[in-house]
């Protein structure tokens, strides 16, 4: 028998939500003599996450809207001369902190990880913004599981780990500000000189990370960012950073964690064409490294993780004290090369063993979110999370400097708002 065709309606194009707009429009006074306008606007923005791989639902584009309408009714109303005046709660109007250069609160539509803005860069937005909210989450859930409470029911805050890595990306924006794809390292990173950027202030108070030399770690993560634009020169620039942001006097074992972390992270935020490579595969092509110490964690990692049956945890007390440079990398790894097509196992194996709980989350997060973006991370965690929005316009930053059609192809008035946002170092 003949099957009759059926019709398929976008979210976007639900009668009910197109009623919803219009009722938004009245609420918020939008652009009378413009009444698609809200609708257009939508249209864009889903499918900009279409193209990313990550649909909204119809639940989403609800509360997305609302946002970007109550957004642009108290815009329009600071430019008629009315006091500015935003919710307590901005996460349940569906807005999220931005900064501007004075580090004030410019709240945005939050697009649930979804419809990030890409350039033409060799690392997509939505994995440079996902490795930082996942390694902002892995330390969340490593600072509460040292608690012993349960991460469903506790309020998720980032600390001294995630600060030093906002530092640290601030820094290297501070260190190359006139060009995207410099050539040379300067030897001052990390940046501590001169005016401080809108992130001291938005980041408020936070104790320092632990004073372990496992937390030179968080150094590549930034590094890895900084290679976005240069693909084609390998991972030999990141590298160059980090080096010069652990300092001379890291030691080996300090040096070869991060060179593994650098290159593994580097090209699990590479653009790939139609398929995400899993964490093993670059683990793997580290089995074959110059440095023995390298190639022989590689192998024993890709070991572990082809026995299956065995219980996770277990196996990751077998790599060291959990507090080293070298056992908290290899936990980490562990966890993303066995676990990474499931982030909430491959987070709450990372946390619930000894050792630092929360620089191995935050490892493990960086990697998961690498490769499934934050739309990938578990959603209920990634609510929960604290100031988010602070690290998020951190990950954006970083990308939009060293994207090759970033900030320094925008306008003259763009690139000194950019200046005054990130003061370059003397």
């Amino acid at each position: 028998p003949e099957i009759a065709p059926t019709e398929v309606l976008l979210p976007e194009y639900e009668p009910g939500l197109l009623e919803y707009l219009r009722q938004l429009a009245a609420e918020y006074e939008i652009l009378p003599d413009r009444p698609d306008f809200l609708h257009k606007h939508l249209i864009n923005v889903a499918g900009r996450a279409r193209g990313n791989g990550r649909a909204f639902t119809p639940g989403e584009l609800r509360q997305y809207s609302r946002a970007f309408a109550l957004r642009f009714h108290t815009l329009r109303g600071q430019r008629e001369g009315k006091p500015v005046v935003w919710p307590e709660d901005l996460r349940a109007n569906g807005l999220i902190e931005r900064y501007d250069a004075e580090g004030r609160v410019r709240p945005v539509p939050w697009r649930f990880g979804k419809a990030a803005e890409e350039r033409d860069s060799a690392l997509p937005a939505r994995r440079v913004v996902g490795a930082y909210v996942g390694f902002a989450l892995g330390e969340a859930l490593g600072l509460v599981a040292e608690t012993g409470r349960c991460p469903d029911e506790s309020p998720l805050h980032w600390g001294g780990l995630t600060r030093q890595l906002l530092a640290l990306s601030e820094s290297v924006i501070r260190a190359f500000p006139e060009e995207a794809e410099p050539e040379v390292v300067p030897n001052s990173l990390p940046v501590s000189d001169g005016e401080s950027s809108w992130w001291s202030i938005a980041a408020g108070e936070t104790p320092p990370p632990p004073a372990e030399f496992a937390t030179l770690l968080t150094a590549a993560l930034p590094a890895a960012a900084a290679g976005n634009g240069r693909l084609s020169s390998g991972d030999a620039f990141p590298l160059a950073v980090a080096r010069e942001l652990t300092g001379s006097g890291a030691g080996s074992e300090v040096n070869d964690s991060v060179t593994v972390l650098v290159k593994v992270l580097f090209q699990q935020l590479s653009r790939h064409e139609g398929y995400d490579w899993p964490s093993r595969v670059r683990v793997g092509e580290l089995t074959r490294h110059e440095q023995p110490a390298i190639s022989t964690l590689a192998t024993r990692l890709l070991e572990l993780r082809n026995d299956r049956t065995a219980d996770d945890e277990e196996q990751l007390e077998t790599l060291g004290d959990g507090r080293s440079p070298l056992s908290v990398l290899s936990r980490a790894l562990l966890a993303a090369v066995k676990r990474d097509y499931d982030p909430y196992t491959a987070l709450a194996v990372a946390v619930n063993h000894s050792g630092n709980r929360p620089l191995t989350g935050a490892l493990t997060g960086a990697l998961a979110g690498a490769r499934h973006g934050v739309a990938g991370l578990p959603e209920p965690w990634v609510r929960q999370l604290g100031r988010l929005g602070v690290v998020e316009n951190m990950a954006e930053d970083i990308y939009l400097g060293f994207a090759r059609q970033g900030i320094w192809r925008e306008g003259a008035s763009e690139r000194e708002e950019w200046r005054k946002r990130y003061p370059p170092a003397s």
